[in-house]
């Protein structure tokens, strides 16, 4: 293979990389049972192991483990199914308490920093439009030409969000 350029040697590489994977998703509904089933019989051995020491038939040995490996993907299954009903009749009561944490962030950030819920308010509106006014524009502009480097816009985007000169306002000296 080293009589070939370098380039060629690369590309017989990234062809062999694509043929692995187009083979492994052409045979995925045969490889991922045939994963779980390695996967069950390295974890399931050590007990099927020292169930065959003790005396017991394989045929039992068999049985009683795939039956209880049945039991407890069944139980883990029950048990998921519990949580989520659970959550789902909790909507109410989990909506109920973000909202009040959320009105006692609020009153406690007014509280600390003087900020009303006004202006709290504008300041996420603010910043909701600076996000969206940033999402819409391109950062980088393109030209095209040989040897030419994107160049960044010069957009204009809010430096400071101003708040009526509260501790977030561009007129406070203190920041």
């Amino acid at each position: 293979m080293n009589e070939y350029p370098p380039l060629v040697r690369y590309l017989i590489r990234l062809l062999f990389a694509f043929a692995v994977i187009a083979a492994f998703i052409i045979t995925k509904s045969l490889l991922v049972p045939l994963f779980w089933s390695i996967l069950f019989a390295y974890l399931l051995y050590p007990l099927a192991d020292r169930m065959e020491n003790n005396n017991i038939p394989r045929i039992a040995t068999n049985f009683i483990l795939i039956f209880d490996s049945i039991v407890i993907v069944a139980a883990i299954v029950y048990d998921l199914s519990l949580l989520v009903i659970s959550v789902t009749q909790d909507f109410t009561t989990l909506q109920e308490n973000f909202d009040r944490n959320i009105t006692r962030l609020r009153w406690a950030l007014g509280r600390t920093f003087g900020v009303t819920a006004e202006q709290l308010d504008n300041l996420t509106e603010q910043a909701m439009s600076a996000l969206q006014l940033m999402r819409s524009r391109t950062p980088l502009q393109q030209h095209s030409g040989p040897g030419r480097k994107p160049v960044p816009t010069n957009y204009s985007s809010p430096c400071c969000i101003n708040l009526n000169n509260s501790i977030f306002s561009a007129s406070n000296s203190s920041l």
